[in-house]
């Protein structure tokens, strides 16, 4: 990962200089398959390319050898489920919050003895509701950084 664009492209230029290609270098993003151990050899599995190391192994190899700083190891899951699902909930809470004052609302406009001016003024008020419950749903954007088996994009939904 670089700072900005013009690093990256930078840095590019120098692809034949390890050194000053990750010279620019913020940070190394190492994702591995979904759910992979992070901590664990993984013989056994025909997806994990370096046999007899951990991924904890393989991060720490690239930073030391690369003398970058930051590094990045994920399987996926731990994204998710510390990025995307607070967001989540907190959508789903606000939305809870909604619905509430929307059956709140038609419960007052029930009432027989409301004018027409205030039976307006909550009709106004349930489409600004509802506008808003929808939107608290329907307006979150995800983007799926690996784009490989999509379990980033089948987890988030």
């Amino acid at each position: 990962m670089f700072a900005n664009e013009n690093e990256r492209d930078i840095a590019y230029s120098f692809q034949n200089n390890e050194t000053a290609f990750y010279g620019r270098v913020l940070v190394i993003a190492e994702a591995k398959y979904w759910e992979r151990p992070l901590s664990k050899v993984s013989a056994n599995d025909k997806r994990d390319i370096f046999k007899k190391e951990n991924p904890s192994f393989q991060i720490s190899s690239y930073l030391t050898g690369t003398g970058v700083d930051w590094g990045i190891l994920t399987n996926g899951r731990y994204i998710v489920s510390h990025t995307l699902k607070p967001i989540l909930e907190e959508r789903k809470q606000k939305f809870a919050d909604l619905m509430m004052q929307i059956s709140q609302l038609h419960e007052k406009m029930a009432d027989g003895r409301l004018g027409v001016q205030s039976r307006n003024g909550l009709q106004k008020d349930l489409q600004r509701l509802e506008r808003k419950s929808t939107n608290t749903l329907l307006d979150i954007k995800i983007c799926d950084p690996a784009m490989g088996s999509g379990h980033f994009l089948v987890e988030a939904v």
